[in-house]
């Protein structure tokens, strides 16, 4: 009976846990604006890459969580990682390949403290003929410096922190049996001593 008590117990706690931590998920900022627009077709380079959120974004100095790239239909990516961010906003210098299909990818942290990416499609299609920059196979992080052809496969941020997230459940309920176990007398134990 002790036990099934016990499983019931960590069971109830750690679905607790799984629900307060996706509870805040709810409050992430949220794109509003962009430039490019999704769906853009750019015959000219904007002054800047920009992604305006519905509130103002978490950025302390931490540049590595930060960035806004263009990636083509090759995977390759454009721009040095480098951003500004002003309250609810973030930009950085425009830099683009060949004309062709691509995607404004960003990551940022949003106002509650939860990491946010996301993909913004355009089309580039220059009206004048442009010097395309060279790709990389991987987003270049700002003061970085990113090898045209990096050896090995590297996980994205979202893998990270759904590993981190499962991680922090399963210390949990490890943690909760310990405590409970502990707190249980030992069946030769006599509780008079």
């Amino acid at each position: 009976m002790r036990r099934t008590l016990s499983a019931a117990l960590v069971g109830a706690v750690a679905a607790a846990l799984v629900l307060a931590a996706a509870a805040p998920a709810s409050a992430h900022n949220y794109v509003v604006e962009s430039t490019p627009d999704e769906g853009e077709v750019l015959t000219a380079l904007p002054e800047a890459w920009e992604v305006v959120t519905n509130e103002a974004m978490l950025y302390v100095g931490n540049d590595a969580v930060f960035g806004l790239w263009a990636r083509d239909a090759d995977g390759r990516y454009y721009g040095d990682g480098c951003v500004e961010v002003s309250g609810s906003g973030m930009s950085a210098a425009p830099v683009i390949g060949e004309t062709g299909s691509y995607t404004l990818v960003y990551a940022l942290i949003s106002a509650d403290g939860h990491p946010l990416t996301g993909e913004i499609p355009f089309e580039w299609a220059p009206a004048v003929a442009t010097e395309a920059a060279v790709g990389t196979s991987e987003p270049a992080r700002c003061g970085e410096e990113v090898p045209a052809e990096p050896g090995g496969t590297t996980l994205s941020p979202d893998v990270w922190w759904i590993a981190a997230a499962a991680g922090a459940v399963g210390v949990a309920v490890v943690t909760t049996v310990l405590l409970a176990r502990r707190r249980r007398p030992e069946s030769g134990d006599d509780p008079s001593t």
